[in-house]
């Protein structure tokens, strides 16, 4: 989502589409839609048939995979003390623990014998 603030920022981003650099730092004050501008601007790099103007098609696999939350290309990395605004509060330090502690369901279910 683009908020109306954003347009010109979206607009010269796009306009230097084929001349991006590798990395791109999104700052500004808190609450303004950083978050939401930078999800967007990723949802139209990986679309896979994006508008004229940069924005995504909202139809391809693509799209699809990132509405889920789930597109393979696509991961949020934040610091730790900000996971739980961004949504991410210990999911992966979870799996992570569960794993070299071995706490996973898996092996812990036994079968009778057929």
């Amino acid at each position: 989502m683009i908020y109306p603030w954003q347009t010109d920022d979206w607009q010269r981003l796009q306009q230097l589409r084929s001349h991006w650099p590798h990395a791109l730092l999104l700052h500004g004050q808190a609450g303004i839609g950083k978050l939401q501008f930078a999800q967007h601007l990723a949802k139209g790099l990986l679309c896979e048939s994006p508008q004229p103007n940069g924005e995504p098609c909202g139809s391809c696999a693509a799209c699809h995979w990132f509405a889920q939350g789930n597109h393979p290309d696509y991961r949020i990395v934040v610091p730790e003390a900000l996971a739980s605004e961004v949504g991410q509060a210990g999911e992966d330090d979870a799996k992570a623990e569960k794993a070299e502690k071995g706490d996973g369901e898996e092996g812990k279910k036994s079968r009778a014998p057929s």
